[in-house]
């Protein structure tokens, strides 16, 4: 696993992305460059809403959190947790996603 933030430059990260065989990423442009390059993309998905702005990828899935809240495309969460639609989604639910898109091949 490697954490690519804030030290990537495009071309390298869009690159490093066709080459995986997987990427993890919040709603970001980096989501975007993942489903781009190819690669099976894991996506989560907090205040902002994936019937609007979820990439188009042939591997991809998608988690979210249940809270009736979401999506509230906010900043700053009225919750008593920092970022509770995403701390809601679990381990096992990203484990499971990602052991379904790892069979994905290449």
């Amino acid at each position: 696993m490697l954490d690519l933030r804030g030290g990537t430059e495009l071309d390298a990260l869009l690159a490093l992305m066709a080459a995986s065989r997987l990427v993890l990423s919040t709603d970001s442009g980096p989501l975007h460059l993942a489903a781009l390059s190819g690669a099976p993309v894991l996506a989560l998905f907090g205040a902002s809403s994936e019937k609007k702005t979820a990439p188009r990828a042939r591997h991809l899935e998608i988690l979210t959190s249940s809270l009736p809240c979401r999506p509230c495309l906010k900043r700053h969460c009225a919750w008593s947790e920092p970022m509770a639609c995403l701390t809601r989604i679990s381990v096992d639910q990203v484990v499971s996603a990602w052991q379904k898109l790892a069979k994905v091949p290449k």
